[in-house]
């Protein structure tokens, strides 16, 4: 999961547009700590990766998550669990969307 995942909750629960059980980031890395989920951290390389993908996506947050499956360590790019058809656009520059 990456640390933007977090960043979003936390602004759409901030306006009112998503429940947050909690109503805390380090409550939700705590599920993913004991779900074996690891936290993803936004680098200068994922946003190297945003800058060389192509608008095809208008939520930026979309386009960042995109890149940093892309940049994350490992020789091959994290899935992006999404219904998004979106995400497909950059599935020549090795994104899968799974949903």
């Amino acid at each position: 999961m990456s640390v933007l995942s977090f960043w979003e909750i936390a602004m759409k629960a901030a306006v009112g547009k998503l429940p947050f059980p909690g109503g805390s980031a380090s409550i939700l890395a705590g599920l993913c700590d004991r779900q074996g989920i690891a936290v993803l951290p936004l680098t200068v390389d994922c946003i190297e990766q945003f800058l060389l993908l192509p608008p095809a996506h208008n939520d930026p947050f979309d386009r960042l998550l995109a890149a940093i499956s892309l940049r994350r360590t490992g020789s091959v790019p994290l899935a992006i669990l999404s219904p998004d058809k979106a995400f497909d656009a950059y599935g020549a520059f090795g994104v899968v969307r799974v949903w």
